[in-house]
């Protein structure tokens, strides 16, 4: 998902289509592996 949004300018609500779920979901989904990917990953919220 984070490859078809960033490398290939998918919309998240063309993303969201394909995978069955609301763009809002892709969006934070997207968002938590660029966190982990920049290690800010923290499952909690402060």
């Amino acid at each position: 998902m984070t490859a078809a949004y960033r490398e290939h300018g998918y919309l998240l609500t063309e993303i969201a289509a394909c995978a069955g779920l609301h763009y809002s979901s892709i969006s934070k989904i997207i968002k938590a592996w660029e966190a982990r990917e920049e290690g800010k990953y923290s499952r909690f919220k402060t």
